[in-house]
């Protein structure tokens, strides 16, 4: 068997104790369903490519057509960028119902092929995958139309709210487990199968920490921003069975068996998201202070200091703390202002 076959199987025998369905609900072979083993892309076949195939006129459209434009354009050019993102996807259909624990988001102006890439996964996944309009159907109360989904799309979609929000993009990211609810209906815990994928046109669309290993964020190429008219080829080819059936062959045959998804790539776009969440203060001494310079501190009127860069911190935390005393004397007690 193929090690990705294998891994195929290990992710149903791992999950199959687990609940995936609501109550009352019957086999449907179009949805993805790991009570019933249903996996709706199945019908494009496993088999990998011949080398007759290989030299044929629709293969080389495919790989023009559809691999050559995640590559180039979705991915910016960035084989980085494109090795994580394919995998990404091969994911999603080898070991469907398998949380990563990664969220990614593709970002760039409008006309850039964000959402192309994504649409053409549904076409293979089918019922399996749903596209949401905003993060707040992701985070509500009622969730029915999360279940039995193995790829989530939030569309055009921007976080920088509160932190109770962020604990609920979290939880969709990680958990295995999903509370379910519909209206009037009892509340179910069934298994969360489905992985998360994002489209935006914020320069910034979200927050990430430097110890983060969920947000893989990849920019767009702007050179190929046109209007809808222009992407028309590219959606008939993504609606296409000989191009989705080269597409889920390729993604199937693909080995991914040592790839960890929690290796995120620290991309341009990564990196500026990390800088955003840092403090103003640790923001702008590193802006501010060379490694190995000196910084000229004004204490008093004809008093200075000078400290270094790995000082600075330090001093900068010691000020804070007797700010901390300071406000927490009666205000009678308080030193007067100097201003």
């Amino acid at each position: 068997m193929h090690p990705n076959g294998q891994r195929f199987s290990l992710a149903l025998i791992t999950l199959k104790f687990h609940k995936y369905y609501k109550r009352g609900e019957v086999e449907d072979p179009t949805r993805f369903n790991l009570a019933f083993m249903s996996v709706p892309c199945s019908k494009w076949g496993y088999d990998d490519f011949t080398a007759e195939e290989t030299q044929s006129t629709e293969y080389m459209r495919f790989e023009e057509v559809i691999l050559n434009t995640i590559r180039e354009q979705v991915c910016d050019g960035d084989e980085t960028a494109y090795t994580y993102l394919m995998n990404w996807l091969v994911h999603n259909v080898q070991c469907m119902g398998e949380k990563m624990g990664t969220m990614v988001w593709l970002v760039g102006e409008q006309g850039t092929g964000k959402g192309w890439v994504f649409w053409t996964m549904g076409q293979l996944l089918g019922k399996a995958y749903v596209r949401l309009s905003s993060l707040d159907q992701l985070t509500a109360k009622f969730n029915a139309h999360l279940v039995g989904r193995a790829l989530v799309l939030v569309d055009e979609a921007c976080f920088n709210g509160s932190n109770a929000q962020a604990d609920l993009i979290k939880n969709a990211v990680t958990e295995r487990e999903i509370l379910m609810e519909s209206k009037f209906k009892d509340a179910e815990v069934i298994a969360s199968t489905f992985n998360l994928c994002t489209t935006s046109n914020h320069h910034q669309p979200v927050k990430v920490e430097n110890q983060d290993r969920r947000h893989a964020l990849f920019k767009t190429s702007s050179l190929t921003n046109r209007g809808p008219e222009y992407w028309v080829p590219w959606w008939e080819a993504s609606s296409d069975p000989v191009m989705l059936r080269f597409l889920y062959r390729h993604l199937m045959n693909r080995d991914v068996w040592l790839w960890n998804p929690r290796a995120i790539p620290n991309t341009h776009l990564r990196a500026a998201a990390q800088r955003a969440n840092r403090p103003f203060i640790a923001w702008f001494l590193e802006e501010a202070v060379v490694e190995g310079w000196a910084l000229r501190w004004q204490l008093q009127e004809e008093e200075s200091v000078q400290v270094l860069r790995r000082s600075l911190y330090e001093a900068y935390n010691n000020f804070l703390d007797k700010q901390r005393e300071r406000f927490a004397m009666p205000e009678a007690e308080r030193p007067k202002s100097q201003a």
